[in-house]
């Protein structure tokens, strides 16, 4: 029989975008709701660009030079995206991208409207205002509970799934000070 210690096998992690998006979420709502400025109508002061400063650690002056774009709205800049043009905008959503979340999700956030978390929402409430600091936080909020939930049962069935394989094998888990003592 075959020994591989729990320190060198912890199960399945999560993949590293996730647990850095569920930060970059939970990080970003702490901060609106510490006080941070908040204008809707102001590109690196909205719900894009806050998540963006949280990312990039730009300023929100500096994310909204940068996205000032003929059509103004995070909706359009992630439809325009391009990653080979080498425009500074494509930099900001590409900081978006690389930390987990899809374009759809850069359009949904703008407008606080994803389905899946509008489902989630209280029962008192059945949507959320896309201009409004504290609805921005719990779309922020929300967002990362269920990621991590997802994260949550994707490495439970990992778990499970690497168990089953490993007894097939005849392979036993065991702690460094177990492999030592035997």
């Amino acid at each position: 029989m075959e020994f591989i210690t729990l320190e060198k096998m912890r199960g399945y992690p999560m993949k590293e975008t996730k647990i850095q998006l569920i930060d970059f979420l939970t990080k970003t709502a702490d901060r609106l709701e510490s006080g941070a400025d908040y204008s809707w109508g102001h590109l690196g002061k909205c719900n894009c660009g806050h998540l963006i400063q949280t990312i990039t650690q730009f300023s929100p002056d500096y994310i909204h030079r940068i996205a000032l774009h003929p059509t103004g709205e995070w909706t359009e800049l992630a439809n325009d995206y391009c990653p080979t043009t080498g425009i500074e905008m494509n930099s900001l959503i590409e900081s978006l991208l690389n930390a987990g979340l899809s374009q759809d999700e850069i359009r949904y956030l703008e407008h606080l409207d994803d389905p899946k978390i509008l489902k989630r929402l209280p029962d008192n409430r059945n949507f959320l205002e896309r201009n409004n600091k504290n609805d921005a936080i719990l779309y922020f909020r929300i967002w990362a509970d269920i990621l991590k939930e997802q994260e949550i049962v994707s490495s439970e069935h990992s778990n499970i799934l690497g168990s089953k394989l490993f007894k097939e094998a005849n392979i036993q888990f065991v702690s460094s000070e177990e492999l030592v003592e035997s």
